[in-house]
């Protein structure tokens, strides 16, 4: 028999609720100290590349590096018809595959250490959630700067530097869901088969 009083049993939703509200701040400061960290590498490599054009270039040049960040191959003919010069092209392609191309490792280990946790608490919907984030974020990553000035879009008539700030949106966007996404998948997976 179950003999808990009202307040055994509301003290134990207390603490259920209390150790959720944990994991959720444990997920946004990692996430956050992730992404800033992140910031400051993409900010470096962005003055290191726009230094010194050859490297910038050779990560257009390279296939694999391209691929770090696909809608960079959409972008890269957007701007091949511009007025940038090939010096802004390849800076504005190597930053956000250096963005990508550091990020994306850092979302695999923590998901796959996620997957060994022994974390089992997690939040219903949130997976579903994050998973569309990461797709909305990476599908608008496909949008090409325009020929009309836009605030909150790339375009044409901005310079390189603002255009490849507003594409780290996009980036940034897409790898700060897909880590909120790589601590709720594995916990709901291993929840499943509890």
């Amino acid at each position: 028999m179950n003999d808990k009083t009202e307040e055994e049993v509301f003290d134990g939703l207390a603490e259920e609720l209390e150790a959720e509200k944990a994991i959720k701040n444990r997920w946004a400061r990692v996430v956050l100290a992730m992404l800033a960290i992140y910031s400051i590498l993409v900010l470096i490599a962005y003055f290191f590349l726009a230094k010194n054009a050859a490297v910038s270039c050779a990560f257009v040049d390279s296939k694999i590096l391209m691929q770090f960040w696909p809608p960079n191959t959409t972008i890269m003919n957007a701007l091949n018809v511009s007025r940038y010069s090939q010096a802004d092209r390849c800076l504005f392609v190597a930053t956000r595959s250096f963005a990508s191309m550091t990020m994306l490792p850092a979302v695999l280990g923590l998901f796959i250490s996620q997957l060994f946790s022994s974390d089992r608490s997690y939040i219903k919907g949130y997976g579903a959630f994050f998973i569309l984030l990461v797709l909305g974020f990476f599908v608008t990553g496909f949008i090409g700067p325009s020929d009309t000035n836009s605030r909150y879009g790339m375009n044409f008539t901005s310079s390189i530097g603002r255009n490849i700030w507003v594409s780290m949106i996009h980036i940034f966007g897409c790898y700060g869901a897909a880590f909120m996404a790589a601590f709720q998948i594995p916990a709901s997976i291993r929840s499943f088969f509890r």
